[in-house]
């Protein structure tokens, strides 16, 4: 199945933003606070990927591998039955289960990893479209940059971060839910860490 070609990143990062919203948006509860909870450490079994981005060869991962470095933020949450991994890339996801009703449990996951990374922005464009630049030394040195989009309500704060670099782009969504591990930007761009083996 031709995941990427299926859907387009963009549309994906933007669908799961508005459906995690639209979910929140009906209850009501303490939001998540980044500034109070450590992000558990991402880590990854080397086996479980081939190939590295700032190597030269684009990122080559399966959802297995993405779901040990996003094991701590996905407790209680299931795998749609179109996760995958093709030639286009790696889609990889995790919701609330079917019935939920609690607003602070109905939350996602969604790693993207792509083979065609986009055009890296400059600082300027970053603060130009309102997203927030995560300075990190080991995406700085494979070449690359990462960036994080936050959308809050009174439930939850859904952040998506992208990290760009020359031969691969992920895409990380997550947030902060109460009482659930806080998938920010520093976490994410872990995770992304975790699944280049650095």
């Amino acid at each position: 199945m031709r995941l990427l070609q299926r859907v387009g990143v963009p549309l994906l990062v933007s669908g799961t933003i508005v459906l995690a919203l639209s979910a929140c948006s009906g209850g009501s509860g303490p939001g998540g606070d980044s500034a109070g909870s450590a992000s558990p450490a991402a880590t990854v079994p080397a086996e479980t990927s081939s190939g590295g981005s700032g190597d030269g060869s684009p990122l080559q991962v399966d959802c297995a591998a993405v779901q040990a470095a996003v094991a701590p933020y996905i407790e209680g949450l299931v795998a749609p039955e179109d996760n995958g991994a093709d030639e286009y890339g790696t889609l990889c996801g995790w919701e609330a289960p079917e019935g939920t009703i609690d607003a602070a449990d109905i939350r996602s996951v969604e790693v993207v990893v792509s083979p065609e990374p986009s055009e890296a922005l400059s600082a300027d464009e970053l603060a130009a479209a309102g997203l927030t630049p995560i300075p990190d030394t080991t995406i700085e040195a494979a070449g690359g940059i990462a960036y994080s989009a936050t959308v809050e309500t009174g439930v939850a704060a859904v952040i998506v971060t992208t990290v760009v670099l020359p031969d691969t782009e992920v895409s990380v969504t997550g947030g902060q839910w109460a009482g659930h591990p806080s998938l920010d930007g520093p976490a994410a761009v872990a995770v992304v860490k975790a699944l280049m083996g650095r």
